[in-house]
């Protein structure tokens, strides 16, 4: 059954890593981004993610990381595949809606647009959010110190360095717009139109 779950993981990994590369295939060139500086936070936490992602599948394949297992419900797998699927899915749908604007640094072109539509009308990052499904499905899935865990701390670090720059750098550019974005949207949790909610009647 182990052999089962990890022949799962893999094919999810192999679409979380493939997938801005599918999506950047056939898009329009843009205009040379402007980069911005990022902290050291990010570089040590993609590394720590890109370890973790390593640890992983060493776990599922190989007995080279054993010594830092530790023993938790198998049900917790199902759980945490559920996560990944998520995950997954979220970050499709990011992709297809952000289109030529995505970047993997931090940058924006000059004919950046503010994406307000589809999963951003209630989200302000759900590449972010994508990305912890998945991390969270991976801490269910993979009993490993190295292969689990270890990427929520991978994924924290790269979050708190660059989702704080990338917000104050569209503000930067988009002014009053985006703070009214930014109001009636959640930055990982969607939040709803008030016409959506359910409240008391006057």
């Amino acid at each position: 059954m182990d052999g089962y779950w990890g022949v799962l993981y893999g094919i999810g990994l192999g679409c979380l890593l493939g997938m801005p590369r599918a999506f950047l295939l056939n898009r329009p060139l843009s205009k040379t981004p402007e980069l911005h500086r990022e902290p050291r936070r990010v570089a040590l936490g993609m590394g720590i993610w890109g370890i973790a992602q390593a640890a992983a599948l060493l776990y599922w394949f190989t007995t080279w990381v054993d010594w830092a297992s530790f023993p938790l419900s198998s049900m917790t797998r199902g759980i945490g595949s559920l996560f990944l699927l998520a995950g997954l899915v979220l970050l499709v749908a990011g992709h297809a809606q952000l289109g030529r604007f995505w970047s993997a640094g931090l940058s924006l072109t000059p004919d950046q647009a503010l994406v307000h539509t589809g999963v951003y009308a209630t989200i302000r990052h759900p590449m972010y959010a994508a990305h912890w499904l998945w991390a969270i499905g991976q801490t269910l899935m993979v009993h490993n110190w190295l292969g689990g865990p270890l990427v929520l701390l991978g994924l924290g670090l790269l979050y708190t360095g660059r989702v704080g720059r990338e917000e104050a750098m569209l503000r930067a550019r988009f002014g009053a717009e985006y703070d009214r974005y930014r109001e009636r949207t959640g930055r990982l949790i969607p939040r709803w139109p008030r016409r959506w909610r359910v409240g008391p009647k006057g």
